[in-house]
């Protein structure tokens, strides 16, 4: 099944947020950022003021490989909506879908994407 992305609409674009309340994701166009409890074992990233710390958002675009970055803006705000379980929210090429077992799987149709929870990730 599929969400109605204008449904999803926030100030800050296309937003949602996981049923377990552990990851807030925000779509643009062929972006997608989402901020969340990571794993552990997650890289270090640049922070905003350059120096190496925990990231706060992994993050995908069209034509490049995800990756764990530091925002210095959040991926969405607190009035995003829940995306239920296996329903997938479609902008542009892009999709995402929030498994109950394996947590938010976002992919830009280019086979670049992530999936990500609070135990595990994976980027391509």
């Amino acid at each position: 099944m599929s969400a109605n992305a204008p449904g999803y609409k926030t100030g800050y674009g296309i937003t949602f947020k996981s049923p377990s309340g552990k990851f807030m994701c925000g779509i643009v166009d062929d972006h997608v950022g989402c901020n969340g409890r990571f794993p552990q074992n997650v890289p270090l990233a640049h922070s905003c003021g350059g120096r190496m710390s925990r990231p706060n958002t992994i993050s995908v675009s069209r034509g490049a490989k995800a990756e764990f970055v530091n925002a210095c803006s959040p991926a969405a705000g607190d009035d995003s909506k829940v995306l239920p379980y296996n329903i997938v929210l479609r902008v542009a090429h892009t999709q995402c879908v929030i498994h109950e077992q394996t947590g938010v799987s976002c992919d830009t149709g280019d086979g670049h994407g992530f999936t990500v929870s609070d135990t595990a990730y994976t980027l391509k």
